[in-house]
């Protein structure tokens, strides 16, 4: 980990510029994106149904993924599902790996999130490392910070540059409200001393 900035830094160098999805992908990304927006303000009814899946590999891509049918079926809401980047992609064992390899792994990724949109639903993904981050930030609907505090000057600098809701992920209690802070604050110009 870089202690100076708080994310788990991979060691090798990813060049792989990042794709942006097109028509009704697009359209289908930026209409979450906009929901969640309204919703976090109080400006919309829409609600979300989050479902997290540590590595990418656990998602069914057949469409057999019982609790999110059941979401569906229940419940009037969008569903996101949250993918933990640092468990999808092992950093530590795909060093030494060649860029193809590598590029092939992104690839099949890209390719479950197009299966996703597909079915309907909207991805987002837990924020440990910023250079994935980037690479898959253009099919995000959301994105979360897996650290306590929303007053950190390294965080904020780094989600002031997203297009898209940030929440952070806090220990305290469960409270939702810390997370909601930390998006209202992030959405506002920020001044450093």
């Amino acid at each position: 980990m870089n202690k100076k900035h708080g994310f788990n830094e991979p060691s090798i160098d990813l060049n792989l510029a990042p794709q942006f999805p097109t028509g009704k992908y697009a359209d289908h990304i930026n209409f979450g994106r906009s929901n969640l927006i309204k919703a976090l303000e109080n400006k919309s009814d829409m609600s979300y149904f989050i479902m997290t899946y540590d590595a990418y590999s656990s998602f069914d891509k057949e469409n057999k993924n019982p609790e999110l049918l059941e979401a569906r079926r229940h419940y009037s809401c969008s569903i996101i599902i949250l993918f933990n980047f640092e468990k999808s992609f092992n950093f530590n064992e795909i060093e030494n790996t060649n860029m193809e390899k590598i590029e092939l792994l992104f690839s099949e990724f890209i390719s479950l999130i197009y299966n996703i949109l597909d079915q309907g639903y909207y991805v987002g993904a837990v924020i440990n490392n910023p250079i994935l981050f980037k690479y898959f930030q253009p099919f995000l609907i959301w994105g979360i910070l897996p650290y306590s505090s929303t007053e950190s000057q390294v965080h904020r600098e780094f989600i002031s540059a997203l297009n898209l809701p940030v929440g952070f992920e806090c220990q305290s209690l469960g409270k939702t409200q810390l997370a909601i802070n930390g998006i209202i604050s992030a959405s506002s110009p920020h001044n450093f001393i």
